[in-house]
């Protein structure tokens, strides 16, 4: 559902209003820097910060399973991937560290003020991914995140360059190959993608060829078209699907599972999180199932014998 008038207006004023208290300097209570997770929106002159809900955020999370490591977003906004790891006020969950990026000034001001008391958060505030790039670090467990969709500029890469030479490239291809030279070996990476990453040609496709001697494809999820109705000032219905690579293994069975049910959303994640814990196990049988949208399988435990189940 679109949002109204009034209600833009009033998202609007707010983000303004702590932008302007933050660059005067003012203090914020805890409260206040906890509404600013909730309540801040993208402020750019393009309109093009659609912040991820924090119920995708979470279902990163847990198809990951990420209990501990060192996790980055290369393009963070305010820092909703950091809010499911977050134990209490001030702290996340143990052996857990997030370094944040974020380009655009009033993002990472407010996103430095919303994290300000959290020692395991690091908040890289205007600090330009791309043209920094030999700043990051390389070893990265977890590299999450929604990098933008549009546009291009010069970035250097293996898969599209003039003889070594840097040529202009998608803004999300280059913030896909950073983020594979960023993880280490066998670590993880889950980006939300536009549709098109799947099947555009051109450059895509060669960056395509490229990844896959760099990493395996684990999940692909297509996301609701409603994910981003409320995101950003107007929000937006842009198609997008949710990626999931392994560095440097080898490439096995691709999960693709389905969010469908938006009468419960929270449900229909924990379902697909249980599914896809079960692939992961390699522990199931696929019970096939027919439907008006065609054919589809759902994956079960396998039985034993004697009637046992195998645990996930």
């Amino acid at each position: 559902m679109a949002k109204g008038n009034k209600e833009i207006l009033a998202s609007i004023n707010y983000s303004m209003d702590i932008i302007k208290r933050i660059k005067a300097k003012e203090s914020f209570t805890y409260e206040q820097k906890q509404k600013i997770l909730d309540d801040y929106i993208g402020l750019s002159q393009d309109n093009n910060s659609y912040f991820t809900p924090i119920v995708i955020c979470r279902l990163i999370k847990e198809l990951l399973n990420i209990e501990s490591g060192k996790i980055a977003d290369l393009s963070s906004g305010v820092g909703n991937m950091v809010r499911p790891f977050v134990s209490v006020y001030g702290k996340l969950c143990e052996d857990i560290t997030f370094d944040c990026f974020e380009l655009d000034e009033n993002n990472s001001a407010a996103g430095s003020m919303a994290w300000s008391d959290y020692e395991q958060v690091q908040f890289e505030s205007s600090f330009n991914t791309i043209e920094r790039n030999t700043e990051i670090h390389n070893d990265y467990d977890y590299i999450i995140g929604n990098p933008p969709f549009s546009g291009s500029l010069p970035y250097m890469c293996e898969w599209n360059n003039n003889k070594g030479k840097i040529k202009n490239n998608s803004i999300c291809d280059a913030f896909i190959d950073l983020a594979i030279n960023k993880v280490k070996p066998q670590g993880h990476i889950a980006l939300i993608l536009p549709t098109g990453h799947l099947n555009k040609g051109n450059a895509t496709a060669r960056l395509r060829e490229w990844m896959r001697s760099q990493v395996a494809l684990k999940a692909v999820i297509p996301l609701d078209s409603d994910t981003f109705a409320e995101a950003g000032v107007q929000g937006t219905g842009v198609g997008t699907i949710l990626c999931i690579w392994q560095k440097s293994v080898k490439q096995g069975k691709v999960f693709i599972g389905e969010l469908s049910d938006k009468k419960d959303l929270i449900s229909d994640i924990d379902a697909l999180i249980y599914q896809y814990r079960l692939f992961e196990s390699e522990e199931y049988e696929i019970e096939h199932i027919s439907s008006s949208k065609g054919v589809y399988g759902m994956l079960k435990p396998l039985v034993e014998p004697w009637g046992w189940s195998v645990s996930v």
